[in-house]
């Protein structure tokens, strides 16, 4: 696990430039890096173009100091909660520059973007994934029965997550 607690792109930047990959790790063909990381670059007003190029980066920094294969995570859907509307309404701005009221619209720019580079990876050691489908209720909703607190999955959110990942992992990597 390298992620921490209110990560953003540029932290797990610097861990991988600083010794956070091992040479055990880095010479194994076998390991594969499972990424979900942009979140939070978001909830600190990254834009959509800078979340991608931030993931992007640590995905290409797995991919040039190791030997393994990296399978992208879609952003999961995040809720907007009532405090954060009230501290800070307006979370980012959509293309014409008008204000964004939801994280939704920004997390599929995300998605988006990092599906379109994933795709066009002609070596196949990078894969992409969307779980977040059973966290929506609606567009700019979350199911509380997964995420209790609008971002983080519970138990059985995990349970949710960690099947789909396996499915994931057995497509786009078979003989892993």
């Amino acid at each position: 696990v390298l992620g921490i607690a209110a990560d953003h792109t540029q932290h797990l930047l610097w861990r991988l430039a600083d010794g956070e990959l091992s040479p055990a790790m880095a010479s194994d063909p076998q390991l594969a890096f499972v990424v979900l990381i942009g979140t939070n670059n978001l909830g600190r007003g990254h834009t959509p173009k800078e979340t991608v190029a931030g993931v992007v980066a640590v995905a290409g920094t797995l991919l040039n100091q190791t030997q393994g294969r990296v399978l992208l995570n879609a952003l999961l859907p995040r809720g907007d909660g009532n405090k954060r509307k009230k501290a800070a309404p307006v979370v980012g701005s959509a293309a014409d520059g008008s204000p964004v009221r939801s994280f939704s619209p920004l997390i599929t720019k995300v998605n988006a973007g990092l599906r379109s580079w994933a795709e066009a990876d002609a070596a196949r050691r990078v894969g992409f994934v969307d779980c977040g489908g059973p966290f929506r209720r609606g567009e700019h909703a979350v199911q509380r029965e997964l995420m209790p607190d609008s971002l983080h999955p519970n138990r059985k959110g995990h349970e949710l997550w960690a099947s789909c990942l396996t499915a994931a992992l057995l497509e786009h990597f078979p003989g892993m």
